[in-house]
This record gives C-alpha cells, sequence and structure tokens, in this order.
C-alpha cells in the first residue's frame, strides 16, 4: 500500500515538473480585465511576450486587437492602474 503511494506521489511529481502549465502560469498571464456586462468582459492578456485585447462572452472570445507596440516594462510598470487608462493609451479612442 505504501509503495502505491509512493508511486502515485512520484508520478504526480514528474508530470507536474515536465509538462508545461497549458492553462496559465508560464505561458499566458491575464493582465486585466473590465467587465461590460453580467457576461461579457475585456480581458488584457499576454500569451508568451505578445498582449491581445479579447472580448470574452458567455459562449465565444474574440481576439478585438494585438497590441504590437507593448515593451515589457510598460505594461508591468502600469499594473496600478486601471485597465480602461491602459487600453486607451495602447488602442487609443477618447482620452
Amino acid at each position: 500500500m505504501v509503495s502505491i503511494i509512493v508511486i502515485l506521489l512520484g508520478t504526480y511529481w514528474i508530470l507536474k515538473k515536465r509538462l508545461p502549465n497549458a492553462v496559465g502560469g508560464r505561458f499566458a498571464k491575464v493582465i486585466s480585465r473590465v467587465y461590460l456586462d453580467r457576461n461579457t468582459s475585456l480581458v488584457l492578456v499576454r500569451i508568451l511576450k505578445e498582449y491581445y485585447v479579447i472580448l470574452i462572452s458567455q459562449n465565444q472570445a474574440t481576439v478585438v486587437k494585438k497590441l504590437d507596440t507593448i515593451e515589457e516594462g510598460e505594461i508591468d510598470s502600469e499594473i496600478g492602474s486601471n485597465f480602461e487608462t491602459i487600453l486607451q493609451r495602447f488602442v487609443g479612442g477618447k482620452k
């Protein structure tokens, strides 16, 4: 019985170390989210080193815009800011 538990824990540890964290973590990170209504939100996401504004509704997700001009430090320095300020700076619109 103890050997089965050791094998299961060892397998879990090996898989956790070897398999990429596909749900988030290293590859994707939600920087900020703004809810437009109860079921719809705009999300600023970093996937690898690229940034996207994604409109997420109850049944679909649509890439609104890929942000090409963002430097790595620009977003990190503005994380304390609200999403609207960041979105206006990089996408445009009313100021």
